[in-house]
């Protein structure tokens, strides 16, 4: 076992403990609502359909308000797309702390201010709140400059985001999240719900294999 696999248990094991106390968890879970949401939006988008309204709620869950569009790839790619996003940023945050990290920071809370500001209603005051919130945490830290913090942070975020992204479904075994995902692809396809929390489990335990192995090759960066 490398030294970065090391770390990446350790920022995997702290995401899931964070992600089962309330209050510290909140802003984290805007964060995997966000990219979530995220993902919605832009496949709606590559699939030739419009983005209406971005919904994001106190309590971490959210919505994308669409229309047009296949609505089979835009209801798979919510789950999928925080694998995605999760990964790429704690592999983007740990590749090479001492150059990239601000730098992500300050692209990540600038794409989050835009999006908001595109597609959030301007009397929806949670959503608005919630993205200011984001943007701004992201944004301090590049402005602030301090490289080993800003490499910690956003390899946290990357990896709250992967975990919520593993555990989210599940809830939908028991019947939770209402309009969901799992029920709206159910609906067009005709296959049962359960296939599709297991398909997303799946891409779950095939992108945490690949963190593993990307992980698993070279030196650990050195430190800023």
């Amino acid at each position: 076992m490398t030294r970065r696999q090391i770390h990446l248990l350790g920022h995997l094991a702290a995401a899931w403990l964070v992600s089962n106390v309330p209050i510290i968890r909140a802003p984290f879970e805007w964060y995997e609502s966000y990219f979530h949401e995220l993902g919605h939006a832009t496949f709606t988008l590559l699939t030739g359909g419009r983005v209406e309204r971005l919904e994001l709620h106190l309590l971490g869950s959210g919505a994308v308000l669409s229309s047009g569009g296949w609505p089979f790839l835009i209801s798979l790619a919510g789950y999928a797309s925080t694998f995605l996003f999760g990964g790429l940023l704690y592999l983007a945050a740990a590749s090479n702390a001492d150059k990239v990290s601000p730098r992500w920071a300050a692209a990540l809370g600038l794409l989050i201010a835009a999006t908001v500001i595109r597609w959030a209603s301007w009397i929806d005051l949670p959503t608005l709140g919630i993205g200011a919130v984001m943007s701004v945490i992201l944004i301090a830290l590049w402005r602030w400059n301090s490289k080993a913090l800003t490499h910690t942070v956003l390899k946290f975020i990357g990896a709250y985001v992967f975990v919520a992204g593993l555990y989210s479904p599940t809830f939908l075994l028991f019947g939770f999240g209402g309009h969901s995902d799992a029920r709206n692809l159910s609906a067009v396809t005709g296959v049962p719900q359960i296939v599709w929390i297991a398909l997303w489990l799946a891409m779950g335990a095939y992108g945490l294999r690949l963190l593993w192995k990307v992980e698993g090759r070279g030196r650990y960066p050195a430190a800023p």
